[in-house]
């Protein structure tokens, strides 16, 4: 971003990621309907988009707190219950 000037490294670093993340838009994904500290959590913690598209929609469906979130995937609950949900 060198024309853009005020974000922290941090943020910067986080916007670009998110970007590359999802490069066909995010517009009507889940991602874009919660809120920025949920999705940066999803790009620290899942490495694939489907992953990270499946939690987003849980965390929207059943209300699910920042912390609620970090708890569900740090116990892989994709794993436990995204392959039986996808059907």
């Amino acid at each position: 971003f060198p024309d853009i000037s005020g974000f922290p490294y941090r943020n910067s670093y986080f916007m670009k990621q998110f970007a590359e993340s999802y490069p066909e838009g995010i517009c009507e994904t889940a991602v874009s309907q919660i809120p920025w500290g949920h999705n940066i959590i999803l790009l620290q913690k899942i490495s694939h988009t489907q992953e990270r598209l499946w939690y987003a929609e849980q965390a929207i469906e059943n209300g699910w707190s920042r912390s609620m979130l970090i708890n569900w995937t740090e116990s892989d609950l994709f794993s436990r219950q995204g392959k039986a949900i996808t059907k």
